[in-house]
């Protein structure tokens, strides 16, 4: 809860996220209108006052083998690089939809890291071969979120199911996680996807569009 003009929230709720169910901006509107004072604070739960897609998609499968370089000295995967992991597969799976990340600066966009999550849940070791699948989870026209999960596969599978769309993940799960990320040009200032690359936020818009 925060204290914040009602009219400043909705503005932002506005500018920031996609509605799915129009009642809602009505009646958020009706709020709005019985507000005695219009420039009165109010405590209002953000939370509940805004909507982000949340998605359902497919995940997206690259391959990795683990290097030695990867593991620390008790013979496993050191827990950091997860998260290097979790970056190479997102910009796999950026660049199967048609998105390459080095593209995307060229164009005065960078889609820095808000936020990392990692679940450790089994160990890796070198010489293992991994599948990371990757999906979006979330995502608004100024925020970006991937989820991945890590999992030893076979070697059969190793061999022949390399950067391909999957309904579910398979094989052993060692690691799950997100990350969030925001848009911003090149002053690290934020901006909406949706105006200043229409294009771009209709790939994210169809990527995740639910099942």
């Amino acid at each position: 809860m925060v204290g914040v003009s009602p009219l400043t929230v909705f503005m932002e709720v506005l500018d920031n996220y996609h509605y799915t169910d129009f009642g809602k901006v009505l009646s958020f509107l009706y709020v709005l209108n019985s507000c005695p004072v219009r420039d009165e604070i109010y405590e209002i739960d953000l939370d509940k006052e805004k909507e982000i897609f949340i998605l359902t998609a497919n995940w997206h499968q690259t391959n990795y083998r683990v290097p030695y370089k990867d593991t620390d000295r008790m013979g496993v995967v050191h827990h950091g690089n997860y998260i290097n992991w979790f970056e190479i597969a997102r910009t796999e799976c950026m660049r199967h939809y048609g998105i390459a990340y080095s593209d995307v600066e060229k164009r005065g966009f960078l889609l820095p890291v808000l936020k990392v999550e990692c679940d450790y849940k089994k160990s890796a070791t070198f010489d293992d071969p991994v599948a990371i699948y990757t999906k979006i989870a979330e995502y608004s026209p100024i925020k970006l979120t991937f989820a991945y999960e890590a999992r030893k596969i076979s070697e059969a599978d190793f061999a022949t199911t390399h950067n391909q769309i999957v309904d579910e993940p398979a094989g052993e799960l060692i690691t799950s996680g997100a990350t969030k990320h925001m848009w911003v040009n090149q002053d690290f200032k934020s901006t909406r996807l949706q105006r200043s690359a229409p294009d771009l936020y209709q790939v994210i818009e169809k990527v995740g569009e639910r099942k």
